[in-house]
């Protein structure tokens, strides 16, 4: 699982306690890795608690969230 170059040990773990094991897996990397490029982009902070937090955001695809 990719989501383990993003998220420490510990929340990683919580994550596969909170969400099913096949949504996890059905994740595609590259979606989410243009959505958190675009956060690095903008000067988002805290990125890996947004992650944990708001996984389902790095589902939308980065061009409805360029111009926000």
């Amino acid at each position: 699982m990719f989501l383990n170059k993003y998220l420490d040990d510990l929340r990683l773990k919580i994550l596969y306690t909170n969400y099913n094991e096949d949504y996890l897996n059905s994740l595609e990397e590259s979606s989410f890795k243009e959505f958190y490029t675009l956060l690095k982009e903008k000067g988002f902070n805290y990125i890996e608690d947004i992650i944990f937090n708001y996984l389902e955001l790095f589902t939308i695809n980065k061009k409805y969230v360029e111009n926000l």
